[in-house]
């Protein structure tokens, strides 16, 4: 069993396990699950050498909330088959050789708010937030390791869903803390001050505490040309959307402004092109597509394209 502590990957979404599922010439721009965070973390690797390998890792984590009383939990495992191997480049740098795998994780966090009351704050509310997640990454047909060593095509998936995880997963669409109501008119107009970040959780008309709920799914696919592979084209999908933000935020309510920038459903798709130049000098070109859906119906997208020449030394 080993024991880290300190910034390190996420076991939420086993960030360091998946993370060659998807390459790109902008990974921050693919709402992966690539964070690194503080954390206690146990992790134990059986049969490392075996047919068949099983990682199981559990971690404390610091929490969503700054002043929460207790740290987030997170769990997973992955099973990899050792002898079915192909290349894969995590983000945009370096390639190496990875197993079919197939793994799960969770994570369960805590919240506790001030009420959604004029100061002085007299009580608080509380709520849970729960995600999960499930990934798998494939090294294509395994008849071509009877032609070369390595593996031509590394499709992969990840799916992810849960409630008061915004920031695990890059899409909070925007989501903000209602305005107090102020019935007796008092000028100036008390002010809510949350003791926490939004996009986690949110208070309906009633003053009743939400979690905000979030269901994502990504899709990838890597692609080696022969006969040396330093040529290979990679295209990743991934969407997000919240099941309840619409019902939060109802139209024709006192926050109608907020309707034009808070979205609930978000999508991005890309197709790159790399080339090792040499084993050390990659470039890469790539083409990129968003889109948003905001709750008053508008839905804004952007197409744009990125190119990089990196260095490893």
């Amino acid at each position: 069993m080993n024991v880290l502590m300190g910034q390190t990957y996420d076991v939420f979404g086993l960030a360091e396990l998946l993370l060659a599922l998807f390459a790109g010439v902008s990974r921050a721009a693919q709402s992966a699950l690539f964070r690194a965070t503080c954390s206690f973390a146990l992790l134990t690797h059986s049969n490392a050498t075996g047919a068949v390998s099983l990682d199981v890792a559990a971690s404390a984590v610091r929490p969503a909330q700054r002043d929460a009383e207790v740290p987030d939990g997170n769990a997973g495992l992955r099973l990899s088959v050792n002898g079915w191997k192909g290349i894969a480049t995590p983000g945009n740098v370096g390639t190496v050789a990875l197993p079919l795998s197939l793994g799960v994780s969770g994570t369960v966090r805590q919240f506790k708010v001030d009420g959604f009351t004029p100061p002085p704050v007299q009580h608080s509310n509380s709520a849970t937030g729960l995600g999960r997640v499930g990934g798998r990454t494939c090294s294509g047909d395994p008849c071509c390791q009877r032609r070369r060593p390595w593996q031509p095509a590394h499709p992969g998936w990840l799916f992810r869903q849960g409630t008061g995880i915004a920031d695990l997963i890059t899409s909070g669409g925007g989501a903000q803390f209602p305005t107090l109501p102020n019935p007796g008119q008092a000028s100036p107009a008390f002010v809510y001050t949350p003791d926490i970040d939004n996009g986690l959780v949110t208070f309906d008309r009633n003053g009743v505490l939400h979690t905000i709920a979030w269901q994502a799914f990504r899709v990838g696919l890597q692609y080696y040309l022969p006969p040396t592979g330093r040529l290979f084209f990679s295209g990743n999908y991934t969407q997000s959307h919240s099941g309840n933000l619409a019902k939060l935020f109802l139209p024709g309510n006192s926050e109608i402004e907020l309707l034009g920038t808070i979205a609930n459903t978000s999508r991005y798709g890309d197709a790159n092109l790399f080339w090792d130049v040499t084993p050390a000098a990659r470039i890469g070109v790539s083409g990129q597509y968003t889109q948003v859906n905001y709750l008053d119906g508008t839905r804004p997208h952007n197409i744009r394209g990125m190119a990089q020449t990196v260095y490893q030394f």
